[in-house]
């Protein structure tokens, strides 16, 4: 065990400076609403248990764009005259540069435009020996745990880059899977397509309002907060964001 683990770190170097990868992949993001908003009883009636989004990860080189696939409803909508629920697809873009480890998010909350830079986000990944087969890649199992989540990854050496979906990377190799909280979340690759990308398909997001990771979480917790309070009897909104 220990001696995959060195093995893996030791490609890491190599990976980063392996002949540049280029196509697009795509994934299926799956969220248990249920799990997530359990012992809500009055949120679970109005929602699906599971939502899933069709998401795809471009890769050219050391750079990667993550987004929503087009053609797909962006948003679901239910409930009653005193509760209103808004179910927003992931309509984000995240551009990464894995070399200067920097991550630019272009979002929009409520009819506004964010665009937030910062570093791309570090996880102490633990390599176990466990592999097996996504899409016809040998992949090898990583696991996270911190204070509140665990995570498993499976990423393959096949595609030598140490990219990922979502906010996931850091591996010696892609991430082709995700599990959050022992199927709370699932990313799971669903085709890959190895070919060559068009420079501006590979643009970075620019449209929004700079601010910080803080800044951006500070402002949605308040319009959250107002959402989600009741004023003289009117109908409460909340708004699910994956």
């Amino acid at each position: 065990m220990k001696q995959l683990f060195f093995t893996l770190l030791a490609l890491i170097p190599f990976v980063l400076g392996a002949q540049p990868v280029e196509g697009v992949i795509h994934y299926d993001q799956t969220v248990n609403m249920h799990a997530r908003f359990q012992g809500n009883e009055e949120m679970l009636q109005y929602i699906p248990e599971f939502q899933t989004t069709k998401m795809e990860l471009l890769i050219k080189g050391q750079s990667t764009l993550y987004k929503s696939a087009p053609q797909q409803e962006e948003e679901h909508e239910s409930g009653d005259g005193n509760v209103r629920i808004r179910m927003n697809r992931n309509q984000s873009v995240v551009y990464r540069d894995l070399k200067g480890k920097k991550q630019l998010t272009a979002t929009e909350f409520m009819g506004r435009k964010f665009l937030i830079s910062e570093e791309i986000p570090s996880r102490s990944w633990k390599i176990t020996g466990e592999t097996k087969s996504i899409l016809g890649k040998s992949c090898t199992k990583a696991v996270f745990k911190d204070t509140a989540d665990v995570f498993e990854a499976w990423f393959t050496l096949d595609i030598p880059t140490s990219g990922g979906p979502g906010s996931y990377s850091g591996l010696p190799g892609m991430i082709l899977e995700v599990n959050r909280n022992d199927g709370e979340m699932i990313l799971s690759a669903t085709n890959i397509e190895m070919k060559s990308l068009d420079a501006e398909k590979m643009e970075k997001p620019s449209k929004g309002k700079k601010v910080t990771r803080e800044e951006y979480q500070a402002i949605v917790d308040e319009k959250m907060k107002e959402m989600g309070a009741t004023s003289g009897g009117g109908t409460r909104t909340f708004i699910i964001r994956q």
